[in-house]
């Protein structure tokens, strides 16, 4: 058996020691959950960095996957823009009827945008179009009604 004097014990290297294991242990805590953090973010679709959160944007696709154009929103600026988002080429295909909200004055309207491609695009009908981006937009541009992704343009936190 071991025998152990407690009338010499230093309390300092026990403090020490205490201190020490506690601060090796938050250390290894802390960089397990940033671990776990970062490999969150990663798979996450719902994360946004603080850069992007007053920017809303969507790509529109065919039904082949290959994109056609986007449109992109600056909610805190008010301001939109339509820009094309197929591989340039020598194909001029012109997007007619791009629904778009106007942020300063409330109300949708329409834009047509021509485009150089490298393919022709189905332009027919509107079924021939896919929305990939952020899904209040893209409720939007499937029901004009629904205008509730732009609420926050009107917050009078975010808009000066």
């Amino acid at each position: 058996m071991i025998n152990i004097d407690y009338n010499n014990i230093d309390y300092y290297e026990l403090f020490f020691t205490l201190l020490v294991s506690i601060l090796i242990i938050t250390i290894l805590y802390g960089l397990l959950w940033h671990n776990s953090y970062k490999s969150a973010v990663k798979s996450s679709r719902c994360y946004l960095p603080a850069s992007t959160l007053n920017k809303i944007h969507l790509v529109a696709k065919d039904k082949y996957d290959e994109p056609m154009y986007k449109v992109k929103y600056d909610l805190k600026k008010r301001s939109a823009s339509i820009k094309c988002a197929c591989t340039e080429g020598d194909i001029i295909n012109t997007f007619r009827n791009i629904n778009y909200f106007d942020i300063n004055h409330y109300k949708t309207k329409s834009k047509d945008l021509n485009c150089s491609c490298s393919e022709k695009f189905n332009l027919v009908e509107k079924l021939n179009t896919y929305y990939y981006g952020t899904p209040g937009l893209i409720r939007y541009m499937e029901n004009e009604n629904d205008t509730s992704v732009f609420d926050p343009a009107y917050d009078e936190n975010i808009s000066k």
